[in-house]
């Protein structure tokens, strides 16, 4: 990172360890529910082919 950018978001550095451990645990809590909340559009983005490629592939067509 170049000196002049700014981090995506501002952390403290001096949290205790107690308040460490409860921002990790809201930031994971936060990635769980975005997960949950968007859970067909990421598995479609990972699981599901190419868009290019479906109209390759023909559902109805045996694979061997």
């Amino acid at each position: 990172m170049h000196t002049d950018e700014l981090p995506l978001i501002a952390l403290p550095h001096d949290l205790c360890d107690e308040a460490a451990a409860a921002l990790l645990e809201w930031l994971l809590e936060a990635a769980r529910l975005v997960e949950t909340h968007y859970a067909g559009e990421l598995h479609r983005h990972y699981h599901c082919p190419d868009p290019r490629q479906r109209e390759l592939w023909d559902a109805r067509d045996p694979p061997f």
